[in-house]
């Protein structure tokens, strides 16, 4: 009797972490319980498992166990966002030139922090996209770098020459946020980098959270002004057509049908070269990965990674892109 109370429920634990991951990537930002489901601790899913596992194996039933490790394999992949890669490690390469980008929000930590400047002068990146940017110290710019965008909102760092080349307000994205678009002067010619800041879904969250149903309403209008939002920035850059590089804070998760749709044609650095889960944005509950590094062919991803916390509750993001890569 164990034995078959043992199939049974993990065969039923199975069909809901495949409903629950179709939910996800069918519907998130479209249907409001699979979008709060999207940003919250979607790690919860797996609890089931701290009993499930324990049961099949005093059943000692071979089929429970087949069932629950596909379960887990579906979990923490397609419906956790975990990533397996065997990326390229180093900056050198005979593919093509090489540019190495770190992007991170700074949550508006104090200028002069320490943390940052001994993280650049480790990876040594050769662009760094800040989002909700303080003013910047005069030592969190490495000597000689350009400077592109406002300081206190989205700044591009440069170690090449670089200049404005147009940006996007709050009053354009319909909510707090904005992007500056950079020409960076590289050795393989100019390449349009941009730097990204777009709304966030927190009102709307919190609005559930406090409110329960009441809630609704308000993430129904964020995750429209987001959707916009994407939508609007995605036209602004332009098809990935032209080697462009564009990072920063999307407030937006992968698994996002609106975020798949307006830059599904960009690769993603995490998801071409990313192992494990990426979380960027911390929470008390779960980490959620929604800072992104984005380029138009011919850039390919050789290499990324997560960096560890420096005063904010977001991780920075530092990939190594290939121009010209096979």
């Amino acid at each position: 009797m164990w034995r078959n109370w043992a199939v049974r429920l993990a065969a039923t634990y199975f069909l809901a972490i495949l409903v629950l991951t179709a939910v996800v990537w069918l519907a998130a930002d479209e249907w409001w319980p699979a979008t709060l489901f999207a940003f919250g601790p979607r790690w919860l899913a797996v609890l089931p498992l701290t009993i499930l596992i324990p049961l099949a194996i005093a059943a000692r039933s071979v089929r429970a166990g087949v069932l629950l490790l596909v379960a887990v394999v579906a979990a923490a992949g397609p419906l956790l966002g975990g990533r397996i890669a065997v990326p390229t490690f180093g900056r050198g390469t005979d593919e093509g030139y090489a540019l190495r980008v770190m992007s991170w929000n700074t949550a508006g930590a104090a200028p002069g922090n320490s943390a940052f400047q001994r993280y650049v002068a480790t990876v040594r990146p050769d662009l760094i996209l800040l989002q909700e940017s303080a003013v910047l110290a005069a030592a969190d710019i490495p000597p000689g770098w350009s400077v592109v965008g406002d300081r206190g909102g989205v700044v591009t760092l440069s170690r090449m020459p670089a200049e404005p080349a147009g940006r996007l307000t709050e009053a354009d994205l319909g909510a707090p946020g904005g992007c500056a678009r950079s020409l960076v002067q590289t050795p393989i010619g100019p390449v349009v980098v941009v730097n990204v800041h777009l709304p966030t879904p927190r009102p709307g969250i919190e609005a559930v959270l406090h409110h329960r149903l009441g809630g609704v309403a308000a993430l129904k209008d964020i995750t429209k002004i987001r959707s916009r939002a994407l939508t609007v920035v995605a036209e602004w850059v332009g098809p990935p057509t032209d080697g462009a590089v564009v990072g920063g804070d999307f407030n937006t998760p992968v698994e996002s049908v609106v975020f798949r749709r307006d830059w599904g044609g960009y690769g993603n650095a995490f998801s071409a070269a990313g192992i494990g889960w990426g979380g960027t944005k911390l929470t008390g509950w779960h980490a959620i990965r929604i800072d992104h590094i984005l380029y138009a062919p011919p850039w390919a991803c050789r290499w990324v990674a997560i960096g560890t916390p420096m005063g904010s509750d977001h991780r920075p993001v530092v990939a190594d892109i290939v121009y010209g890569a096979h």
